[in-house]
């Protein structure tokens, strides 16, 4: 694959069991030699939305640098955690400002149009955030993602990790790495 990969969680929690699925599906695409990035929302800290502030004179300098470096790659896969049955208001809010125009030639949610995504779920609970994975789809399919079909909930995902991030059983890792390809063949 030679089109760019942006991995992210959308948890700011700094040893969260997202970002540590996301860090583990980067060095699997490492290992498979896909042109990878990892994030962390963190290096971004992005005011809440505030429709004041999305005026074009206005925009926030960091808005339009973390818009622009989404925009930058051409596929995203988003681990996300769930928060009373929802994606996390990091998230939301991360992906409400990617999705304003930056001037008056821009269209609303374009960096979103037919863009590639692979979404991932984790949840200390039995659901694996698979409410907050079908949340996700909703919003990114309503904004134009081409969302790829197959996901994966990570149920007690805390039963899941080692101390290091690191999944005990390579089985998980081996149909993370699967699932991986399957998405980037899809890519091509």
């Amino acid at each position: 694959m030679s089109r760019s990969l942006l991995i992210f969680s959308g948890s700011l929690r700094k040893e969260s069991y997202s970002k540590q699925i996301a860090k583990n599906a980067y060095y699997l695409a490492q290992e498979l030699k896909l042109k990878a990035t990892y994030t962390d929302l963190n290096e971004y800290p992005l005011p809440l939305l505030n429709q004041d502030e999305t005026a074009f004179e206005a925009f926030p300098k960091i808005a339009k640098d973390f818009r622009a470096f989404m925009a930058s790659h051409e596929a995203w896969v988003i681990v996300t955690p769930e928060h009373n049955y929802s994606i996390p208001a990091s998230l939301k809010n991360a992906i409400d400002w990617a999705s304003r125009p930056i001037n008056e030639k821009t269209p609303v949610c374009e960096i979103f149009q037919m863009k590639p995504v692979l979404i991932l779920s984790s949840s200390v609970g039995p659901f694996g955030g698979i409410r907050a994975a079908n949340h996700l789809q909703t919003i990114l399919s309503s904004m134009g993602a081409n969302v790829y079909p197959k996901t994966k909930s990570y149920i007690k995902v805390q039963e899941m990790l080692n101390e290091k991030g690191s999944f005990i059983d390579n089985k998980e890792l081996e149909n993370l790495k699967t699932l991986l390809l399957d998405f980037t063949e899809t890519l091509s």
